[in-house]
């Protein structure tokens, strides 16, 4: 998930913010060198000026953190350090077109009674309490185009629009694009996600309620057209080398979906989206 310029609830050291005084963090993508085995190195370097944060990363209380997400090919990951630059290899098949690279400071255990001199005065007298993940800082990302054929495209495989249905229903998932799962909804409900989808937090909410069971249905699809019960064409779509892909790196052939569950499964490829849903839901709770 690419993160974008937000509110959070509670201090983040930002560019974007004044939460901080006199500090700073900052990281850079120095190199992405493709190697011969098949893997691609990233190299990053972060720079951070708050000196309460470098004693939090110097005592293994928070690090930084690169997160990657590709999301044609739903690959995402987290690559964490408390040293000042870092270096990973990840598998070049797993990336697809266009890849989001973010850079944060998270905390890597819970920070009870947190006090920086540095904060804003708007926190005086505030007892600030950090649970373990929880971003404390965050730094510019970069996209980065991948210089290769596609199999899907870099868009999300799903794509939310508004029904030019009469008579809607109020949730209809769609498999006849090339490119992408259309899930259609209601005039006003579709105007009102289009409202609220601008605010950062909200969006893992939006994603675990509609992208998640279109998820759950295209398995089951998937299963079906695998089985020779369902002789539609649809596996030549974009969307469904895509799913194939993700069910290829979590080892699970697609003739035991309906073994294993289609919603467990889709739980599986989706679960960071529902834990970030979960915190989104926790954040909201602890501002009210």
């Amino acid at each position: 998930m690419k993160i974008q310029r937000t509110a959070f609830p509670h201090p983040v050291l930002a560019e974007f913010n004044d939460d901080y005084k006199k500090s700073k963090f900052n990281a850079e993508l120095i190199e992405v060198t493709p190697m011969n085995d098949g893997f691609c190195q990233f190299s990053v370097k972060f720079e951070l000026e708050n000196s309460r944060l470098e004693e939090l990363v110097n005592n293994h209380e928070a690090v930084f953190a690169t997160l990657i997400d590709c999301s044609s090919s739903m690959y995402r990951e987290v690559f964490t350090t408390t040293n000042r630059e870092l270096t990973f290899l990840i598998n070049q098949k797993k990336l697809t077109k266009q890849v989001e690279v973010s850079f944060v400071v998270i905390a890597n255990t819970t920070i009870v009674d947190y006090e920086n001199e540095l904060l804003h005065e708007d926190y005086d007298g505030q007892v600030l309490t950090f649970d373990k993940g929880k971003y404390l800082a965050v730094a510019p990302g970069v996209t980065l185009p991948i210089e290769k054929d596609p199999f899907v495209p870099a868009k999300s495989i799903f794509n939310l629009r508004e029904s030019d249905e009469e008579n809607p229903e109020p949730y209809d998932v769609y498999f006849g694009n090339e490119d992408v799962i259309d899930i259609k909804l209601p005039p006003k409900v579709y105007e009102q996600i289009s409202n609220i989808q601008r605010y950062e937090h909200i969006n893992p909410l939006l994603i675990t309620m509609y992208y998640l069971p279109a998820l759950i249905d295209a398995l089951t699809y998937i299963w079906e057209v695998e089985e020779g019960n369902n002789t539609d064409p649809a596996q030549d779509n974009e969307w469904y080398k895509s799913i194939l892909f993700q069910l290829d790196q979590l080892q699970i052939d697609p003739k035991k979906i309906n073994e294993i569950g289609a919603s467990v499964i889709a739980h599986i490829i989706l679960k960071d989206v529902v834990k970030e849903a979960l915190n989104s839901l926790s954040d909201y709770l602890v501002m009210e």
